[in-house]
Parts: C-alpha cells; sequence; structure tokens
C-alpha cells in the first residue's frame, strides 16, 4: 500500500505532466517511472517509503519553482525582445549612383514595409565635410537590431543608391535622435539645415515622410 506522501506526490506529478527532474531519463512517463518506484518501495521498504517521498516530493517542488522562475524570465526576456522599440537610422547613398527619384523611391518602400509600425524620415544633402545624400529614419518596430538592418538592406532598389550594408546604421533611439528627427539640431548645424530645406524645396521632396 503506498503512503500518504507518496499518494500527494504522484497526483501532483500527474497534474504536472511536462514536468521531468533535471538530468533524468525515463523508459516511460515520470508518473509511470515513479508508479514503479513506490510500490517497489512500498513492497520492500515500507518503513521508509515515506521518508523518502517526503524527500522525493520536496526535490521535485524546488526544481518547479525554479522552472517557474526560469520560464518567467525567459517570457520577461521575451516581451522586452518584442516590445515596440525606436531605432534611428541612417542610410548612407552612393555618391556615384544615386538620383532624388531612386533614393526617395526607397525611402517609401521602407515607409511602406508591415513590419515599420511608424517612421519619421527626412532625406539630407548638405553636412560639415562637404555633400553627401543620406537619409535620416526614426523607426518604431518590434524586430531586433541587427534584423532591422537585414530587412534594411533587403529593401527594393537599395542596392542601386547604397554601396555597402555597412553604410546603413541602425541605434537604438535616445533623446537626441527624437529632436534630431525634428531637425532640432545644436547650433553649428542649422545653417545645413536651412540648405537642406532650399535644396528639398527645389527638388520637390517631401520636408519629412512620415508612417
Amino acid at each position: 500500500m503506498l503512503s500518504p506522501t507518496s499518494l500527494l506526490h504522484l497526483e501532483w506529478i500527474k497534474k504536472h505532466p511536462l514536468f521531468v527532474p533535471y538530468g533524468s531519463v525515463h523508459e516511460k512517463t515520470y508518473f509511470e517511472d515513479m508508479m514503479v518506484v513506490y510500490k517497489s518501495l512500498a513492497l520492500f521498504q515500507p518503513n521508509s517509503v515515506e521518508f523518502l517521498a517526503d524527500d522525493f516530493f520536496k526535490v521535485d517542488l524546488k526544481q518547479f519553482e525554479s522552472y517557474e522562475e526560469r520560464l518567467a524570465t525567459k517570457k520577461i526576456q521575451y516581451d522586452i525582445a518584442v516590445k515596440h522599440i525606436d531605432y534611428f537610422c541612417t542610410i548612407g547613398f552612393n555618391h556615384q549612383t544615386w538620383s532624388v527619384d531612386k533614393c526617395v523611391t526607397v525611402i517609401n518602400t521602407i515607409l511602406s514595409f508591415p513590419w515599420v509600425e511608424k517612421c519619421r524620415a527626412v532625406f539630407e544633402y548638405h553636412r560639415e565635410n562637404g555633400e553627401h545624400p543620406h537619409c535620416h529614419l526614426l523607426i518604431t518596430c518590434q524586430i531586433q537590431k541587427s534584423k532591422v538592418v537585414e530587412k534594411l538592406w533587403a529593401t527594393k532598389g537599395i542596392k542601386k543608391v547604397c554601396l555597402k550594408k555597412t553604410f546603413i546604421d541602425v541605434k537604438p533611439a535616445i533623446p537626441a535622435h527624437y529632436k534630431y528627427i525634428l531637425l532640432d539640431k545644436q547650433e553649428s548645424k542649422l545653417n545645413y539645415v536651412k540648405l537642406d530645406r532650399s535644396w528639398r524645396l527645389f527638388n520637390q521632396i517631401p520636408e519629412y515622410f512620415e508612417k
């Protein structure tokens, strides 16, 4: 006859069919194997079965508690991984192959992607060390940084206007980036902001692209 604690333990195992102690291997199910163990103990060590059952049960409960904690931690990590994240992206266009139309098409294609939940993009040309066509994008999505780079590099037409994948820079957005995408830049760059506004107007480029 099985002891009270062994019966409780077996009932608990039955209610947690996915639980298996760390490192254990079972020919059948854990429940079936423990049933054999407890029947053998009841037959050959009846005076020890209650003590051993109590010990087995405590070990399983402790391991299960640890498993639940690790599961909760993984869920938190997963939630963090898939939460809405803002990335500040910069695409440097190739001086030899770019054109306004081709770059604008690429920017609009990026905004059309389902994975891009929100985006504000600014096409710029002037900078401190000369002229350089490039685009800044503040993208909200639920994917990791490395995948953002890959997806941007896979944009139709981007390889015609961007020489290498390394010319795509993606960073998690910080407060300064939110100001930057609104063209709220430091005083030393304000002249380039004005030049870019005139350049966009002349080339019929929107002041900013938005989704």
